[in-house]
């Protein structure tokens, strides 16, 4: 693995880096209890400015995490 600080030369691109990191995932099984939140946001600035957003868009119980 390639330290943070490689040059842009040494870093691996496009189909060289591998696959994509999955974040979001689903399952056919049920939740064990009804959730709190109906989105979570992670992150500060931008995560609020997220946050807003989705609030608009019609979702009730957004919760921001720092």
């Amino acid at each position: 693995m390639l330290p943070s600080c490689a040059p842009p030369s040494c870093r691996q691109v496009g189909r060289d880096a591998g696959p994509p990191p999955t974040f979001v995932t689903t399952s056919a099984e049920p939740l064990p209890e009804q959730p709190d939140f109906d989105v979570v946001v992670c992150g500060g600035t931008l995560g609020i400015f997220l946050a807003c957003a989705l609030l608009l868009k019609g979702y009730r119980r957004v919760h921001e995490i720092k």
